[in-house]
């Protein structure tokens, strides 16, 4: 029941004019509108919720949404576009090889298994698939907490099983056709296979996917077919009306309507390596008549057009480019005299194997009849085969009105040009950089996310837009290396044309120990007494990491009294309800653990900063930091290493450099060189050591560097910085380079006292800086005043 209060703001809220209301709600999310039309009847009334668009596949609830909408009086006049998913959840009984880039799965038999347990494997080990496909994206704290949510193989196959079987395509047809009676104000039909995208990150959120219970794993449907997997055309007479019958139904019920309404149709493949039939552009058959007849309507200005062409590539021959080669594309094109956005993609380049010669070339000019369109306004061409020479004639004949294009993915043949001649004929010879700002041609430039070798089921790209249009308008670097394939210099470039800074997190996972030592070796005992006293070690190393743990929950909640009920806010004591087990955190901390002293063991961490140095053109800014991982479920930073983490993780945060902490205990810092020395202790500042020795040798633009304590009690140790340590010398070497010219140092004095400070005493420091002649900005701290009452020295002697 409303509150007095509650009443009294819905009052207020009533009392504003209705122009000031309606543009509070057009900012709102569904979400919150939902909750706002609970509040009172009235707001019921004139808070309505903002769909534009609905989805038809076959799924009851999809189904029912739309029926619903189109029975609904305003709603239904709010509908400007039917997004048709055309990715029928597989049979998963006896499939072992799926359509669009499932991986197969190993061979199994009814006899080696139960009835549940045949079912179970091969969906069991593609659903794992497409989990693991987007884990090495970095986007794993969305990927895994769902995944760790998920029920049971079998439970999850019953809900998969029940929505495969409504596959009624005739009930589908007779819900578009009513749909298209009751939607006055749509203009957009669009059909993909691509609706569910990836394992819990779906490309549209349908009423179907919305449904799926928390963690559902399922082999990812995409309903039009891959080369790679399928024996195309071969298949095409068997199941080319399975494959796209949808496309096939929509168009021919487009093509009998009698309104003019309908302005787009889309045929996108969202970057999958697949696409329509293209043998429709051969047997001018009925698909082809009515295509023409959706297209030629008037007011119809925007056209998405997906072909499979792959296998061609691949396995086909000269005579199977007749399609392109016949005229009928660019016949059935030139019927749209109203077109103003036209893309044209195809799979050649989205898929795997390598690229041929002039056997696949065919001219743009034969397939786009640009003179018949006079008021395009963008033009796309993704996954083309091209030449360079062909491509940059094309675009320069591109009409007056068009102020966009994109040519993502774009296949060079063999001995016709490079992908850094292409660009540089764009930017040389089209004239674009003299347009003005108003009229200046927009570019999309998307390369593949990193070097394949089979097709991908969840395919990544790298955006270039900026770095291309800089490079075009602003005398920017060249994006792209010399060559005629992206994929050969996407992993090495691309992916870095706009890092500007990196983080070196040095915060090391804090081993685990036993009152502050390592776990023993016990190698010189019997294997009886090893072995009891190797579980003794885990149990008391458990017992350690469980009272580091409920010291950071403590912490954390902490923390959090008097703090605002913000989203991070709300994120973090979702996260401290529902934290995983000491058990289960610990054996995930091992694996860390593990990962972690490989890198270091290996030198891979260091091999990979002096790639980034030579890699990212932009690179300006370095910084060094242990307080990376921040507090439990609140980091500084969100690396793919802190964003993988399992949902409610618990771990001892560790701090990597030593912390002057708790107040009565100063931390012990040891000398570098002599008899002293302890060469563990150099350890603990792994990242300062490295990153100052490649930055002193090698060659880079580095003109920032900061060693960030973040405000904790911390720095690098004083004795790394005294004469004589290798260190010293690669700091010197560093910071007398041309160009850098901000520095943020933060050293550790710890329990050393005066006569140790050689550093300040012997003018160790001021020696160093000396050399920075280019410095700008310098910045200086200590952990002097954290714990000493008084301590004066002569800045004078060491800046």
């Amino acid at each position: 029941m409303p509150t007095r209060n509650n009443q009294g703001s819905a009052i207020g809220l009533r009392r504003l004019p209705i122009e000031l209301i309606g543009a509070i709600f057009s900012l709102l999310p569904n979400r919150d509108i939902k909750n706002l039309r609970l509040t009172c009847s009235s707001l019921k009334d004139s808070a309505h919720l903002k769909i534009t668009r609905i989805f038809i596949s076959p799924s009851p609830r999809n189904i029912d949404v739309l029926l619903g909408v189109a029975n609904h009086d305003i709603y239904r006049k709010e509908i400007e576009e039917i997004i048709w998913d055309d990715s029928p959840l597989e049979s998963i009984e006896w499939n072992t090889g799926t359509p669009c880039c499932h991986d197969t799965v190993d061979e199994w038999s009814e006899e080696d298994n139960s009835e549940d347990d045949a079912y179970a494997e091969p969906y069991s080990q593609e659903s794992e698939e497409r989990e693991c496909s987007g884990v090495g994206a970095g986007r794993t704290n969305s990927l895994r907490a769902p995944a760790l949510a998920g029920g049971p193989l079998l439970i999850t196959r019953a809900f998969y099983s029940n929505r495969k079987k409504f596959s009624r395509f005739k009930l589908m047809k007779r819900a578009f056709l009513y749909a298209l009676e009751r939607f006055p104000n749509l203009t957009t039909i669009e059909v993909t296979p691509a609706a569910h995208g990836q394992l819990y990150m779906p490309l549209y959120t349908t009423p179907m996917i919305r449904e799926l219970p928390y963690g559902f794993p399922y082999p990812i449907p995409r309903g039009w077919p891959c080369p790679a997997y399928d024996t195309f055309p071969h298949d095409v007479e068997e199941k080319g009306d399975d494959w796209w019958r949808s496309f096939r139904f929509v168009i021919k019920a487009l093509a009998n309507m009698d309104q003019r309404r309908i302005s787009e149709l889309v045929l996108d493949n969202h970057y999958l390596p697949t696409g329509i039939n293209p043998f429709i552009f051969t047997s001018c058959d009925d698909d082809y008549n009515n295509i023409c007849k959706v297209v030629e309507k008037p007011g119809f200005n925007r056209f998405v057009l997906s072909l499979i062409t792959g296998w061609i590539r691949d396995d086909g021959e000269y005579e199977d480019w007749g399609f392109y080669r016949n005229g009928s594309i660019r016949k059935f094109l030139a019927k749209a005299s109203d077109l103003e956005e036209m893309v044209f993609k195809t799979d050649y380049n989205l898929g795997d194997g390598s690229l041929v010669g002039m056997r696949d070339y065919v001219s743009l000019f034969d397939l786009f009849p640009l003179d018949a369109w006079p008021k395009l306004r963008h033009f796309g061409l993704v996954g083309m085969q091209v030449t360079q020479e062909n491509l940059i004639s094309f675009l320069r004949q591109l009409p007056s009105t068009v102020r966009s294009i994109d040519l993502s993915f774009l296949a060079i043949l063999e001995g016709q040009g490079t992908h850094e001649g292409t660009l540089t004929d764009i930017r040389d010879k089209l004239g674009w950089r003299s347009l003005p700002l108003e009229k200046r041609i927009s570019i999309r430039y998307l390369v593949h996310g990193g070097p394949c070798q089979r097709p991908s089921p969840s395919p990544s790209y790298i955006c270039l837009n900026k770095e291309v249009e800089e490079y075009v308008y602003k005398d920017g670097p060249l994006p792209v290396e010399s060559s005629r394939h992206p994929r050969d210099y996407n992993a090495r470039n691309a992916e870095g044309m706009g890092v500007k800074e990196v983080i070196w997190d040095d915060a090391i996972l804090i081993p685990l120990k036993r009152d502050g030592r390592q776990v023993d070796d016990y190698s010189d005992e019997s294997e009886e007494e090893e072995c009891e006293e190797k579980n003794n070690e885990v149990r008391k190393c458990f017992a350690w990491y469980t009272r580091g743990c409920k010291r950071n929950i403590k912490a954390a909640k902490d923390r959090m009294v008097g703090q605002m009920s913000q989203p991070d806010t709300v994120s973090k004591q979702h996260q401290l309800d529902n934290v995983m087990s000491y058990r289960d955190s610990f054996e995930y901390y091992k694996v860390l653990g593990s990962q972690q002293r490989y890198i270091i063991a290996s030198k891979t961490d260091e091999d990979i900063f002096r790639h980034a140095l030579q890699q990212f053109p932009k690179l300006k800014r370095v910084i060094v930091t242990p307080a990376a991982h921040g507090y439990l479920f609140e980091p500084l930073y969100k690396t793919p290493m802190i964003r993988s983490f399992p949902y409610g993780f618990i771990y001892p945060v560790p701090r990597g450099w030593p912390n002057s902490w708790p107040r009565r205990h100063w931390a012990l810092v040891m000398p570098w060189i002599g008899d002293e020395a302890i060469d563990e202790d150099k350890t603990q500042w792994h990242g300062f050591r490295i990153g100052t020795k490649v930055l002193a040798k090698e060659n880079h633009k580095i003109t920032e560097l900061v060693f960030d304590y973040y405000q904790r009690n911390t720095g690098i140790s004083h004795f790394a910085l005294n004469r004589g340590t290798e260190e010293y010398t690669n700091f010197c070497d560093m910071v007398k380079r041309p160009g850098l010219q901000k520095l943020q140092l933060s050293l550790l004095v710890g329990l050393y006292i005066g006569e140790e400070y050689e550093i300040y005493d012997q003018w160790y420091l001021r020696d160093a800086l000396f050399e920075a002649t280019d410095m700008r900005h310098f910045s200086f701290h200590t952990d002097f005043g954290t714990n000493r009452c008084s301590w004066i020295v002569d800045m004078h002697q060491y800046i």
